[in-house]
Formats: structure tokens, C-alpha cells, sequence
């Protein structure tokens, strides 16, 4: 027979566990909506960014190197809406992925959890194809913005870089996130079940 002395030990080691385990979790999931409010940000500055403006907005009135271009040049605007197309629908799937990373942590279904990886995958690659554009069709520019043009590469290779690194580590953390929850949903489920026992005793003794 199990000593009450034991007992006691195995209970608060069991305890001190479940707490463990409860603040893994919870910095787990500080670390990841950290990373994926970033990729939100990140995706909603390049919606609103110079790049993604018409020419002569009245409302931001910007001029780029880009969108200055005579769009009456059916070549010119072709290339325009190569370079947009891909820029926009990357930024929307990371936004549509940022959505579903906030409440995928506490999701059981296999198919919304799926929806986080492949949506953070065609956003970087749909990224990459645009960024790979945008450098191909700046290096057709005169030499006269060379300068410029070289910082506007350098910043959207940096910006790529960066996107890639924060879904990287933001993935990593959401699957590491989804199995600590796992394990605190299954010690919650168990304190409950110890909790319901032990009031079916007290009630029984108490019958007695």
C-alpha cells in the first residue's frame, strides 16, 4: 500500500508539473504572436507601401520608380501588373495565415492547422517570384538612378529576407505552441476528472 507520505510527493510533483508545463505554453505562445503580429505588420506595410500606389495618388500623392512609368506603353504596364499581382496576393496570404495562426493554437482540426503552413508558403513564394521580377526590371533602368535603384534592391532583398525568416521561426513556434497545448489541455482535463472523483467521494462519505 501506496504511504500517505508518497502520496502527497507524487501529488505536488504532479502539480508543480502541470504548472511547468502551463507557463511553457503560455511564453510559447507570447513568442509566436510576437513573430506572427510582425508578418501582419510586415504584410500590411507592403499593401499600403510606395510599391503597391498608383502613379500620382491624390490621396498619398507618391511617385515611384515603378508606378512613374507611361502606362499607356502596353509593355510597361504588363510589366507593372507582373510585378503587383504576385506583390499583392503574397501580402494577403500572409495576412490570411497571421489570422489563422491567432486562433489555430487552440484548434483540434487537422484542416485549419494545415491552412497556416500552406498559406505561409505560397506567400513567400508568390514574395520571391515578385521580388525576382522587380530586380530583373529595375536592372533595365538607366544608369542616371543607379543609386536609388541599387538601394531599392538591397531594401527588397533585406524585406524578403526578413519575410522568410519570420514565417520560418513563426511555423516553428505555432507547431511547438500546438503540442504544449496539447499536453495542458490533457493536464486540465485530468485535474478536472481528479476533481469530479474526489467530490464523488465526499459526497458518498458524506451520504454515509
Amino acid at each position: 500500500m501506496e504511504s500517505p507520505v508518497l502520496s502527497k510527493q507524487l501529488e505536488l510533483s504532479e502539480l508543480k508539473q502541470i504548472i511547468k508545463n502551463r507557463f511553457s505554453f503560455d511564453r510559447r505562445k507570447v513568442i509566436f504572436f510576437t513573430l506572427n503580429s510582425c508578418l501582419l505588420g510586415l504584410a500590411v506595410f507592403s499593401l499600403f507601401s510606395a510599391i503597391t500606389l498608383e502613379s500620382n495618388s491624390q490621396i498619398f500623392r507618391i511617385r515611384t520608380y515603378l508606378t512613374d512609368q507611361n502606362l499607356s506603353n502596353r509593355e510597361q504596364a504588363r510589366k507593372l501588373e507582373t510585378i503587383l499581382i504576385p506583390q499583392n496576393i503574397a501580402q494577403l496570404c500572409t495576412i490570411v495565415a497571421s489570422i489563422i495562426g491567432y486562433y489555430g493554437i487552440y484548434q483540434k482540426s487537422q484542416k485549419i492547422l494545415h491552412l497556416f503552413p500552406i498559406s505561409l508558403g505560397v506567400s513567400l513564394a508568390f514574395r520571391t517570384i515578385a521580388t525576382i521580377v522587380i530586380i530583373s526590371y529595375f536592372n533595365t533602368i538607366q544608369s542616371v538612378f543607379e543609386e536609388e535603384v541599387g538601394t531599392f534592391i538591397t531594401l527588397q532583398i533585406l524585406f524578403l529576407a526578413f519575410n522568410w525568416l519570420f514565417c520560418v521561426f513563426a511555423y516553428q513556434q505555432f507547431k511547438k505552441a500546438q503540442v504544449e497545448y496539447h499536453i495542458v489541455t490533457k493536464d486540465r482535463e485530468r485535474l478536472i476528472m481528479d476533481n469530479n472523483m474526489a467530490y464523488e467521494l465526499i459526497k458518498k462519505i458524506i451520504k454515509n
